[in-house]
């Protein structure tokens, strides 16, 4: 390898290589994924050998020394489960958003000082356990840091079970054995009632015979089958291929079914899922069985692999692989993708190994001014691209001017740690006061590093659309244009690169009063309870009919920012998208958003498509006070999230779907048509996003803190201007 070294006169000239220190680079793509959705934070396995072209395990020092970015840079969190430098390696790795062209790239052959936390690559993805029964003997550990081991029980003949499966078929790495014909053993995790899942999720895992006695239990909380809570799955008595799934009761044969082939002899991947109603029970990802069970629940009893929870039933004569406990229903595209990214060696494509050649400035990038900002942000790692609020004014950070910038803010550019532009958006821009700029930060984890440029010019374009490419709809409700749409006083531009969905403000609203950021608008001018038009004003942004981009498709996560004042009108909508203008039973498959009662405080309730709702029931004022509403719609139940937390339990919302009524702020569909609505929102509205995705709890609360700033805990730290130098030494390797 030979290395060229010069010097040339670039003020603060950026000519890193997007390679970072590291010379081979290889791209893989998940061209193996058939589901119709698109899944979000999924875990993919990745192969590595001497398969792939240009590939040499020669390359590495240590199993350490490579990183995983997506398309845009952003490192991805991963955990190695096996490296065989004379044979396969096996990578996990949790990719943003799995379709059938997702790519990312892997980094190696060199060094880079990027954090991997192993564990977000699973709690990122809602796991609450992960057993990967690599340990040639004794507990089990649990890859998501939960501490929940799983522990050998019931053991006799210790050295004959819970040990390393011998066979060398095992479907990931290495595999665990639980009892054989001579001697009883299995798993017990400890009970994890306090993750609060124990009404809905999805329990996992690879499984094989080698024998056929009695009526096993692959996965069980419960002691006996006829206790009254708990959950399990066993065998039919004597067969390798009937089972039943039951809740807190016997549930004889309402979820029940036959796997084909059989368990014996064979490894084949389990899943059952429960939502809160019914069951359904998956092999190899296809779903055999769906049924209704007695509600499963927690009972702080153990979750045994292998047996029951106490040990007293029958046990498996046989091994498990890859267990898992997702703290969610999985939907059948995830169960399939689970099982295909294991089984199917072409699930994730590998492309050639690339060398790193000379890095070449695009364009010139001169500056002489640099602000260096650092994440504190201490909650999930592995959340990427969340937009981050930059707020900007004289004196703040130390020793920034808005006189060394230009009059409008458009010299202004930022690059991640290595030097790479990451796209904002100037929300507002006020060289007399307080600016805000959005800015989509390339990672949320602690000691993330980026940096803005300023006073000097480049030739490096910005995108502002890009900020928000992983959003719908974002209205940032701070500049009204000029609307020529009947009822509408002007038009609120959507932020995201999707056309047709911009926001169209209702007569006898109010615009340009203070926001949470900038200005916001005020639903209507009424100064008191049930005065003048209190049921009219709001936002709505026209549905454009079959395949609009605001079709939720069955997921959904909406959110934004409300004040309300303190005079009160009953059950303020706070989002509605109904063709039927209140909160009865719908067959349109749509949803409604309101307060639950003529109160400010606490009573928050959300609406499918029937009349039944889920209430937040978490204390909480919205009285004169900023409050940042989240809704999450995952195809079956709603979460609210009040200040980035959850503000109930995950709960069962009927259905929703497609449907062309206008997604409506503050009032309902009443006012697109010129008409007086009812229940207005009694107050502000600001900042409000939409995407068709239901998003993590994690991305919830990071998104809600990159804006919230708290002062006591900022979530970003400002380092003071630096006057940065016109000559940079640039090393090219080739």
């Amino acid at each position: 390898m030979k290395k060229f070294s010069f010097t040339i006169a670039l003020s603060a000239g950026l000519a890193a290589s997007a390679f970072g220190n590291f010379t081979k680079t290889v791209t893989f793509t998940t061209l193996g994924y058939q589901g119709a959705a698109t899944l979000e934070n999924f875990p993919v396995l990745v192969k590595l050998s001497n398969a792939i072209e240009g590939f040499d395990y020669s390359d590495f020092d240590t199993e350490t020394n490579l990183v995983f970015r997506d398309a845009g840079g952003n490192p991805l969190p991963h955990e190695i489960d096996t490296w065989d430098t004379s044979g396969t390696s096996l990578i996990w790795v949790r990719v943003p958003s799995l379709t059938a062209t997702t790519s990312f790239t892997m980094f190696f052959c060199g060094s880079e000082a990027v954090a991997n936390d192993s564990a977000s690559t699973w709690t990122g993805a809602n796991y609450v356990g992960v057993w990967h029964m690599d340990e040639a003997d004794g507990n089990v550990a649990d890859a998501t840091g939960h501490g929940l081991a799983a522990v050998p029980s019931g053991v006799e003949n210790v050295g004959e079970v819970s040990i390393r499966y011998t066979g060398a078929d095992a479907p990931i790495g290495h595999a665990r054995q639980t009892g054989t014909a001579s001697a009883k053993g299995y798993l017990a995790v400890p009970s994890y009632d306090s993750f609060n899942v124990g009404d809905t999720f999805t329990m996992s895992g690879w499984v094989r015979l080698a024998g056929r006695v009695g009526s096993t239990r692959l996965f069980s909380r419960k002691t006996g089958y006829k206790t009254t809570d708990g959950w399990e799955i066993e065998m039919g008595n004597g067969s390798d291929t009937a089972f039943q799934a039951r809740g807190a009761a016997r549930d004889q044969n309402t979820c029940a079914g036959s796997f084909s082939p059989g368990l014996q002899g064979r490894w084949t991947h389990i899943a059952l899922v429960y939502d809160g109603t019914s069951c359904s029970v998956y092999s190899n990802g296809h779903e055999l069985v769906a049924g209704t069970i007695t509600p499963a629940t927690d009972n702080n009893l153990p979750l045994s692999i292998g047996c029951d929870s106490d040990g007293d039933e029958a046990y498996v004569r046989g091994a498990f692989d890859e267990c898992r406990l997702l703290g969610a229903a999985a939907s059948a595209d995830w169960i399939a993708a689970e099982y295909a990214t294991v089984a199917d060696d072409a699930f994730v494509s590998a492309g050639t190994v690339k060398e790193n050649g000379p890095p070449t400035p695009e364009v010139p990038f001169d500056f002489t001014r640099k602000v260096t900002y650092t994440v504190n942000y201490d909650g999930a790692d592995g959340v990427s691209d969340v937009p981050v609020l930059i707020r900007l004014s004289a004196g703040n950070p130390e020793g920034f001017s808005y006189r060394e910038c230009a009059p409008d803010g458009s010299d202004i550019r930022f690059t991640d740690a290595a030097g790479r532009t990451i796209p904002f958006e100037v929300d507002t821009w006020d060289p007399s006061g307080e600016s805000l700029i959005w800015v989509k930060a390339p990672a949320v984890t602690q000691g993330t590093t980026f940096s803005m440029f300023y006073k000097g010019s480049s030739g490096v374009l910005n995108d502002p659309h890009a900020v928000w490419s992983d959003y719908t709809g974002v209205w940032h409700l701070n500049r009204l244009g000029a609307d020529a749409t009947p009822y509408s006083q002007g038009v609120y531009s959507n932020s995201t690169a999707t056309t047709g969905i911009d926001g169209h403000l209702s007569t006898n609203s109010i615009p340009g009063e203070g926001g949470r950021f900038g200005k916001a608008f005020k639903v209507n001018d009424s100064p008191a309870w049930k005065q003048g038009n209190f049921n009219e004003g709001g936002v709505w942004v026209e549905d454009a009919g079959e395949n609009s981009p605001l079709d939720p498709a069955g997921v959904f996560t909406i959110s934004g920012w409300f004040k309300h004042e303190d005079w009160n009108y009953n059950y303020g909508h706070i989002f509605f998208k109904r063709l039927k203008p209140d909160n009865t039973d719908t067959p349109d498959g749509s949803f409604a958003i309101q307060l639950g009662s003529n109160s400010w405080d606490n009573h928050i309730d959300a609406r499918g498509s029937s009349s039944t709702r889920v209430r937040a029931t978490t204390e909480f004022s919205l009285k004169n006070v900023w409050v940042y509403l989240s809704f999450v719609y995952n195809g079956k139940h709603c979460t609210i999230y009040v200040n980035g937390a959850p503000a109930n339990s995950y709960a069962y919302m009927t259905a929703v779907t497609d449907n062309d009524a206008p997604l409506v702020f503050g009032n309902n569909v009443a006012i697109a048509n010129g008409q007086t609505g009812d229940c207005a929102w009694s107050g502000l509205i600001d900042e409000v996003r939409y995407l068709n995705v239901a998003k993590s709890a994690d991305w919830i609360a990071a998104e809600y803190a990159a804006m919230a700033d708290d002062a006591d805990e900022p979530f970003l730290t400002a380092g003071s201007v630096e006057k940065i130098g016109n000559k940079r030494t640039l090393i090219f390797l080739q």
